[in-house]
């Protein structure tokens, strides 16, 4: 080979070298660059459903209950009476008619009165029926002014219940100091170390704990 084209033929070895080597790392280089990261949102996005869904949950079901009967029996007697069923869309002077009447003539399926429990939960419920959702009014059928008449009828009704001797929300007779102290020295009710207690002891400490707290709530004590 001649000497004048050595220059040349390294040249261009060494050109040919460095586009095999760059068409080899681009592909590789190209998988190695990092993909971007999809964004994530910070805040959930929630439709109406969704929300109504959790204002719910503020409630036991219990209480869910509670609210589902009491509407159902305001609207049967809104039914029974010509009037629209439609409660929450009417404005609360003539909701509060509707309240007034309604809470002097609610009876039971025998045409007996409510106990004054049931009166009590019967309003509360068309309360939190009102100003939950979907509906969220803004009026409190509890305190209002424009509900005033209606209220001062119902407690009306409340205090002729008691008069009648027709309130039938009775209590349990108080439990005597005699048996009481029988119940502690039979371990029904139990307050031995926790750590040493057996399986009936342990059911004894349950049924104190649940004796102390009704004590608490009947005497509003703390």
């Amino acid at each position: 080979m001649d000497d004048q084209n050595l220059p040349f033929f390294g040249e261009d070895l060494y050109q040919f070298v460095r586009n095999e080597i760059l068409q080899t790392c681009q592909p590789q280089q190209a998988q190695e660059m990092p993909q971007p990261q999809e964004s994530r949102q910070r805040f959930s996005a929630l439709d109406s459903n969704e929300l109504d869904k959790l204002e719910h949950g503020r409630v036991e079901k219990c209480t869910e209950w509670s609210t589902v009967w009491g509407v159902k029996l305001f609207k049967a007697w809104l039914q029974e009476r010509d009037h629209d069923t439609a409660c929450e869309q009417l404005p609360p002077e003539e909701l509060a008619g509707l309240l007034r009447q309604f809470y002097g003539e609610v009876r039971k399926d025998d045409g007996t009165p409510y106990a004054k429990a049931s009166y009590a939960c019967l309003r509360a419920a068309i309360h939190r029926h009102l100003t939950g959702p979907p509906y969220h009014c803004k009026y409190n059928i509890l305190k209002d002014k424009e509900f005033q008449a209606a209220n001062n009828l119902y407690i009306g009704v409340l205090k002729q219940l008691k008069r009648d001797g027709k309130d039938t929300c009775k209590s349990y007779p108080p439990i005597l100091a005699s048996d009481l102290r029988k119940m502690f020295e039979t371990k029904t009710l139990s307050v031995d170390n926790l750590l040493m207690r057996t399986k009936e002891q342990n059911l004894g400490y349950l049924g104190t704990t649940w004796y102390q707290l009704a004590v608490c709530r009947d005497n509003c004590v703390v």
